[in-house]
């Protein structure tokens, strides 16, 4: 105790004294903390009752956090697994303690479980959405002894299952048939089967166009084949009939026939066949009694074999009609795919075809 003053209160002298105490509370107490002191004076008496002392220990105020998201692809497939990296620091220059903490993710405004533990200032969260469209993520930091809490926010886009269509531009001969090679190119890992619609401006007359269904299962390109018929009986079923095709002509409908209906010709052969074999009759009959009436009937069998054989030969010898070809231009021709399962799923191309 150090001495700070006397004064004289009748004639006996009074000390004033003044000592230091440091009060260390425990640490992390918040509240009051008490302790008790004795005075003892500089002849060695010592105060009889104990002072108190009282101290409310506070917190010092907590350090502001911010808390950032960001996203391994911004624009996710539909179904595929997105890393959202989450980190928590200090939004004070004055504090460089890395918190810790927990932080709750809530998508589209709901609510994740479980929780996720701070390490070393950040943590990790997976997205994965079959949806497709804008989904908000939210992040919640919980605080620690050091740090105040904090939100944040990030937007993810998934963009549906798409595909893409191209097409080469072809140039044939009329009578001739010709290729094109469509590619598929799948977007945000679309898989299926794609079907095909083909239309033509103006319409293929007396011509097709053909192509097959075409499966996609990989991230790579598909090539399928465009086939244009300008003959129409050369288009096979099915396909995409151009406007004055006779269906007839189509293999798969009812197939036309030649030289198969009965004609003026083989009207005439029955009859020719008819009189040769009366004539063979007389000829049996009357021929041992007239030598010269056998001999003209002879003749008139001959006769009649040879126009019957004429006949054959001509009705053998007749051309089919020939096929209308397509016409010489140039066309617009359109190619749309769909997929079989979710024909919203659609893509469409456009190519030049040249019938010279």
């Amino acid at each position: 105790m150090r001495a700070r003053a006397f004064a004289l209160l009748g004639c006996l002298p009074v000390l004033y004294a003044r000592a230091a105490r440091r009060a260390s509370p425990t640490t992390g107490y918040v509240g009051l903390d008490n302790f008790t002191f004795n005075v003892t004076e500089s002849n060695g008496a010592t105060s009889t009752t104990p002072g108190t002392v009282s101290i409310n220990v506070v917190q010092p105020p907590p350090v502001a956090s911010k808390t950032t998201l960001s996203a391994a692809t911004g624009t996710p497939a539909p179904g595929a697994s997105d890393a959202i990296s989450i980190t928590v620091a200090s939004a004070s220059a004055s504090s460089t303690t890395i918190p810790t903490g927990t932080l709750t993710i809530a998508v589209d405004g709901t609510t994740q479980t479980p929780t996720l533990t701070v390490t070393n200032g950040s943590a990790t969260y997976t997205f994965s959405s079959t949806a497709a469209g804008a989904h908000t993520i939210a992040a919640s930091y919980s605080g620690d002894s050091n740090y105040a809490p904090s939100n944040g926010l990030l937007t993810l886009t998934v963009i549906a299952k798409s595909f893409k269509l191209a097409a080469s531009n072809l140039t044939i001969t009329a009578g001739n048939p010709g290729a094109s090679t469509v590619t598929i190119t799948p977007q945000n890992g679309y898989t299926g089967t794609v079907v095909w619609t083909v239309s033509s401006s103006p319409a293929l007359t007396n011509g097709c166009f053909s192509i097959a269904n075409t499966t996609v299962s990989g991230t790579t390109a598909v090539a399928a084949t465009l086939t244009v018929n300008t003959v129409a009986s050369a288009c096979p079923a099915p396909a995409f009939v151009g406007a004055g095709i006779d269906l007839p002509n189509i293999p798969g409908g009812a197939p036309q026939t030649y030289g198969k209906d009965p004609t003026p010709f083989v009207a005439l052969q029955a009859n020719q066949a008819g009189m040769a074999m009366v004539g063979l009759l007389f000829i049996g009959l009357l021929g041992r009694r007239c030598r010269r009436f056998a001999t003209l009937a002879t003749l008139w069998i001959l006769a009649a074999i040879g126009l019957a054989a004429s006949g054959c030969a001509g009705a053998a010898s007749m051309p089919p009609p020939s096929s209308p070809t397509a016409a010489r231009g140039s066309y617009a021709v359109t190619i749309v795919g769909a997929d079989t399962m979710t024909p919203s799923i659609t893509a469409s191309t456009a190519l030049t075809l040249t019938i010279d």
